[in-house]
């Protein structure tokens, strides 16, 4: 799911069926993706252990200050619950 607010692009709920994991299924997805994306810029707050999945279209981690306000107390609010996640930015080229 693409989510577009705030004049920003967030990745937001990739999901793949238990199923279907560890097939390419998810790298076909994430291909397709940054397919749409073209060169636009991108955000996404992944759990940390999928930062190099997310790395294989170009997304990289940012620190929460440099992130756009709302995503940074999205961060926030996902450490106070205790959500080990990071935030990562695919630059428009």
């Amino acid at each position: 799911k693409i989510e577009s607010g705030n004049n920003t692009l967030v990745l937001r709920g990739m999901r793949v069926a238990d199923q279907w994991r560890r097939r390419g299924v998810g790298s076909q997805m994430l291909q397709a993706i940054a397919g749409w994306l073209g060169a636009r810029e991108c955000y996404c707050l992944p759990y940390v252990h999928l930062v190099e999945f997310y790395g294989q279209i170009g997304f990289v981690e940012m620190a929460p200050n440099s992130a756009p306000s709302f995503l940074a107390e999205r961060w926030a609010e996902y450490q106070r619950r205790s959500l080990n996640v990071t935030i990562m930015a695919r630059r428009a080229s």
